[in-house]
């Protein structure tokens, strides 16, 4: 079956023109798009145009099935479900694509409409102004003389005119920087925490679906933890610089990884997690060597310094029985048996923490 008669099995009008389509099939492709987008963006998912469809594939599969506004658990179950045939839809349909998505600019682009709307409003208020100033001068000007009386109407008539006109341009001043506080307050936000990597709350979520896959259809997945060797001594690095060494290090893991792996981070410690889905240690290993050196030569520069340092890699198989935290204190027992190697950094995995006890 090609390519497009899969993706109409999905959604059986997506080929349709634009001109085509009934208003209620527009509605509703518009709907999913953009409930595929905040997915997207709320998980921190790399918005590349192959990820993208395989995600949108995933919530037209889920509303033909009725469920409208599907949880974390339910997505990444049908992603499961559908993730072999969306990736041979998207390697037939984007096998030559070079296009990369862009980043999320819906507040920057209405705040700049909104500035907009208020400078020609601004322009209108000058305009009018203008043309009262003229049409009361052109009036005093018919008049060979004026009395005293008119004189002061108008100055009265200008004065008003200047008062009406400052108040608006005061308004709309303030407007403007209320306008800019909350682009500040939002941009502040994303200063506070690396925006690269998925939501650690979404990232549970994932681990606890591959959970139950283990146990119950015997799927694989390896979950790594990896540390900044020199954490501990960053404590007086500014903090910005830190989100922004994070930011860089989730965004050279994310261009090594899948569309199906996803890593999320600890900005108070140091780490990073990352699970590699249906795959054992002995293939992890693999893509953790790939890792470790392009993590190595990340550089961010900051007023005093640079911030570079190597890592510490450890891995583990999960298992039925596991749990978030489980893996977690798995992991952190096998990253501690890892030697501080500050000239390439370590890796270690549970068959080697296994292997020591075992001597």
């Amino acid at each position: 079956m090609d390519a497009e008669k899969q993706l109409e099995e999905l959604c059986p009008y997506i080929f349709k023109e634009n001109q085509e389509l009934t208003e209620g099939e527009r509605k509703l492709l518009s709907s999913l798009m953009i409930k595929t987008v905040n997915f997207m963006v709320k998980a921190n998912i790399v918005p590349k145009p192959d990820v993208f469809l395989k995600w949108f594939m995933v919530y037209c599969y889920l509303y033909k099935r009725g469920i409208k506004n599907p949880t974390y658990d339910t997505l990444f179950n049908a992603y499961d479900q559908v993730s072999e045939k969306v990736e041979s839809i998207h390697r037939q349909l984007l096998s030559s694509s070079k296009e990369t998505a862009q980043k999320n600019l819906k507040l920057v682009s209405l705040v700049i409409k909104e500035l907009y709307r208020l400078i020609d409003h601004l322009n209108g208020v000058i305009e009018s102004a203008r043309m009262r100033i003229e049409e009361s001068i052109s009036e005093a000007l018919k008049k060979e003389d004026l009395s005293p009386k008119e004189i002061e109407e108008l100055h009265e008539t200008f004065r008003h005119i200047r008062e009406s006109v400052t108040k608006e341009v005061n308004r709309i001043i303030e407007r403007i920087r209320s306008l800019q506080d909350k682009v500040d307050q939002v941009a502040k936000e994303f200063e506070s925490e690396p925006v690269e990597c998925m939501k650690l709350n979404i990232f549970k979520a994932v681990v606890r679906r591959l959970i139950d896959r283990c146990a119950h259809v015997g799927g694989k997945f390896t979950f790594v933890l990896a540390k900044v060797d020199l954490w501990e001594r960053w404590e007086d690095v500014p903090k910005e610089a830190k989100i922004t060494y994070m930011d860089r290090i989730c965004a050279v893991f994310k261009s090594e990884l899948r569309g199906m792996d996803f890593v999320t981070c600890f900005p108070d410690e140091g780490l990073f997690a990352v699970v590699i889905r249906g795959v054992g240690i002995k293939i992890a290993m693999r893509v953790v060597q790939r890792l470790l050196p392009v993590a190595n030569e990340v550089v961010v520069p900051y007023p005093g310094g640079s911030l570079n340092s190597t890592f510490s890699f450890a891995l583990v198989e999960g298992r039925p029985i596991d749990t978030f935290g489980k893996l977690m204190e798995r992991a952190k027992e096998v990253l501690s048996a890892c030697p501080v190697n500050l000239q390439e950094g370590c890796i270690r995995s549970e068959v080697d923490l296994v292997g020591k006890k075992l001597l």
